[in-house]
């Protein structure tokens, strides 16, 4: 895979800017865990894509290190949105074994190795501040939601996030009406099918809530310092169906087309999704809260999907059809 090989191409390089005296062919093929012809033909494309890569005889054999004075580079600046950007690009990579994944963590603890002790106390906080929920699929595509946000809009929320500063913001909610002078208390980032929203205590509204980085009009991060008494935390809010909350739990239960079967088997609608055939119906049972992420979904199903209970869910999505038809066929004028 393209992904193994940038890895291992990382990899190599690493291994040999750490030992100044150079390494071996077979070992840095140990240290790659590839064999030594796949080390001479990294190396070989390595040294055409410009690195500083040569070959140097010696008593022990043939060694392979880096021009003196690519060691000698000074350190590169490093911010805090350049943490957040490959904590972000870390976490893209889903699953914690992926070659990427692991090399970007091995990165991120190298930059600490070598940065003050506050700034690794500031990035561990910013680590703790970023919730990811990987993309959904469709038809093997990533379906990506725009966030254009407004310039310096990441700097000022990782400010807030790391020192405990509170947010004035203007909002623009999803009618367009927009908020001015809103103040907030960062919690947390979150990234949910590739659409950040930023949870936050809102002292407007006496309590946390979620807010799409897209809506924000101005942000500022004030000198005003809080301090978290509330408890919150959305990777943990289980029962909910995107970033919506939700005020109770409740059994649903829904008949499919049975020509969906595989499809939410391979996508479920909530982790407690249960499977079960009825004659000819797909039926599906969640324990889920009812909100606008559920409704979206049920929606967009159209006629391959049936709300057998609760009654109230089932009037609200039909309720949402009927909606639908009104503007595409609005009702003929009375001409009496």
């Amino acid at each position: 895979m393209r992904e193994e090989k940038y890895a291992r191409h990382w990899k190599i390089l690493t291994f040999i800017l750490d030992h100044q005296r150079g390494k071996r062919i077979d070992e840095i093929a140990d240290q790659a865990e590839c064999s030594q012809r796949t080390v001479r033909r990294d190396l070989s494309m390595l040294q055409e894509a410009g690195f500083p890569i040569f070959s140097e005889q010696e008593a022990r054999g043939t060694v392979w290190k880096l021009l003196d004075s690519f060691k000698n580079i000074p350190p590169v600046p490093f911010t805090a949105m350049d943490a957040l950007t490959l904590l972000l690009a870390r976490n893209f990579m889903g699953d914690a074994h992926h070659p990427l994944h692991q090399r970007l963590t091995d990165i991120l603890e190298r930059l600490k190795a070598k940065r003050s002790p506050e700034f690794c106390k500031s990035l561990d906080q910013l680590e703790r501040s970023v919730h990811f929920v990987p993309a959904k699929k469709t038809n093997g595509k990533v379906i990506s939601a725009p966030n254009k946000g407004i310039p310096g809009g990441y700097d000022d929320i990782i400010q807030a996030v790391t020192e405990h500063k509170v947010l004035v913001v203007d909002y623009r909610n999803a009618k367009g009406e927009v908020t001015l002078g809103r103040r907030l208390a960062p919690h947390q980032l979150q990234r949910i099918q590739n659409a950040v929203y930023l949870h936050a205590y809102c002292f407007q509204r006496e309590k946390v809530r979620c807010f799409a980085l897209d809506r924000f009009e101005r942000i500022e991060c004030t000198d005003e310092e809080f301090k978290q008494d509330w408890e919150y935390s959305p990777d943990t809010d289980s029962t909910a169906m995107g970033v919506f909350a939700v005020k109770e739990v409740e059994e649903v239960e829904l008949e499919f087309d049975p020509i969906l079967r595989n499809y939410f088997k391979l996508h479920p609608l909530h982790p407690s999704q249960q499977i079960f055939q009825d004659g000819d119906q797909l039926v599906i049972r969640l324990m889920v809260g009812i909100n606008e992420t559920l409704l979206h979904q049920l929606t967009g199903f159209g006629k391959r999907v049936r709300v057998t209970s609760p009654d109230h869910l089932a009037a609200m999505v039909s309720s949402r059809h009927a909606e639908a038809l009104q503007i595409v066929v609005p009702e003929a004028p009375c001409t009496h």
